[in-house]
C-alpha cells in the first residue's frame, strides 16, 4: 500500500514535467512580463522602446553571432512573446554553415522535448527550420548571407493580435466611426 502513493507522485511528476516549457527565452530574455525583465538595473539602460511594443537591447548573454536583440511584446498585458536577431554573415557558405551549427545544437540542448517540424516559410528563404515544444518554438531563417532566429510563444502572439484589435476598436469608436 506504500507502494501507491510514491507511483502516484512519480506519475504527477513526470506529467508536470513534460508538460512545462522546454524553450524559456533567448539571449538572456525569458518569455513572460515585460516588468521582470526591467527589474535588473543592466536591463534598464540598455532596452530601448524602438516602435510600439517592440524593444532593442544588446546582450550580456550572447549566442555566437547574434548580439544585438529584439523582443516584442503583447499591447496591454505586457507579456514578452517574441525574442529575435540577425546577422550578416561574410558570405552564403558561412551562413549555411552557421545554420547547421546552430540547428544541431538546439537539438543537442532541447533533445527530445523539442521537435522540428517543416516550416510554412520554406518556399521564401534559402533555409527555413522551425522546432517546437508546446506553444513555443525557435524558427532558423537563411536568405542569402543574412541569417535570422526568431524565438516565440504562439498564444502570447495570438493575444497580442487580439489586445490589438480590441484597442483598434477601442479607438475606433472614439474616434468616431
Amino acid at each position: 500500500m506504500k507502494l501507491i502513493p510514491i507511483i502516484f507522485c512519480m506519475i504527477l511528476y513526470i506529467s508536470q514535467t513534460q508538460g512545462a516549457e522546454a524553450i524559456k527565452g533567448a539571449f538572456g530574455v525569458e518569455f513572460g512580463n515585460l516588468e521582470d525583465f526591467i527589474k535588473w538595473p543592466h536591463n534598464k539602460e540598455e532596452t530601448k522602446e524602438i516602435k510600439e511594443n517592440t524593444y532593442r537591447y544588446e546582450t550580456p548573454k550572447g549566442y555566437r553571432i547574434f548580439q544585438k536583440c529584439w523582443f516584442k511584446v503583447t499591447p496591454k498585458t505586457q507579456k514578452i512573446f517574441q525574442i529575435y536577431s540577425f546577422h550578416e554573415a561574410e558570405n552564403e557558405k558561412s551562413a549555411e554553415q552557421e545554420v547547421e551549427i546552430i540547428k544541431e545544437a538546439i537539438k543537442q540542448k532541447y533533445k527530445s522535448k523539442i521537435e522540428q517540424y517543416k516550416s510554412t516559410l520554406e518556399n521564401k528563404y534559402d533555409q527555413a527550420i522551425l522546432f517546437r515544444s508546446g506553444n513555443r518554438y525557435i524558427q532558423i531563417l537563411r536568405e542569402k548571407n543574412r541569417l535570422y532566429i526568431k524565438y516565440g510563444d504562439y498564444d502570447w502572439q495570438k493575444l497580442s493580435q487580439q489586445e490589438a484589435i480590441e484597442d483598434g476598436v477601442k479607438r475606433s469608436l472614439k474616434e468616431g466611426i
